[in-house]
């Protein structure tokens, strides 16, 4: 399993943790840009297999078949030749797809990382600080934070010493 697929595994077990409509959205739009890409990389292999049969015929014809060198006629050379050339044509435009049905999904996981962090934020709030103050020594600001002692702390403290 590669790197991405790990992510969107990740990614999609997060959001299964809000119940929202919009996650639910996100769900559905996951799974068809996910389906979208898979179909157009099968598409892609299924070519580029063809492309690699086609160039194997085009060598068959030139071991095989007289006068190749010159433009030869037979039927097989011309077939070949076509095959060859209609694969690495819909090779290039399906490369083409892919990128853009990958882009695509690459939006919207990040709108999903976007919604995930959004969410997490909103279930994890850090606690008020009590204050706050900028130290004047240094020429970018420095904040130093004082916590609140606790009561058993400050008791502790005065027996100490």
């Amino acid at each position: 399993m590669s790197e991405r697929q790990k992510e969107a595994r990740f990614l999609k077990s997060l959001i299964l943790c809000d119940d929202s409509t919009y996650c639910h959205e996100l769900q559905a739009r996951i799974k068809r840009v996910e389906k979208d890409e898979k179909c157009i990389r099968c598409a892609l292999s299924m070519v580029s297999l063809l492309a690699l049969l086609s160039f194997s015929g085009i060598g068959y014809s030139a071991v095989f078949v007289p006068e190749f060198a010159r433009f030869s006629t037979h039927i097989a050379t011309r077939i070949f030749c076509a095959l060859g050339l209609g694969s690495l044509i819909c090779t290039g435009v399906f490369v083409g797809f892919w990128l853009w049905y990958r882009s695509a999904t690459n939006r919207v996981y990040g709108e999903c990382r976007r919604f995930v962090h959004g969410l997490m934020d909103a279930k994890v709030k850090p606690g008020p600080l009590t204050s706050v103050t900028a130290s004047k020594t240094s020429p970018s600001p420095v904040y130093e934070i004082e916590t609140p002692k606790s009561q058993d702390e400050a008791e502790l403290l005065q027996k100490a010493s």
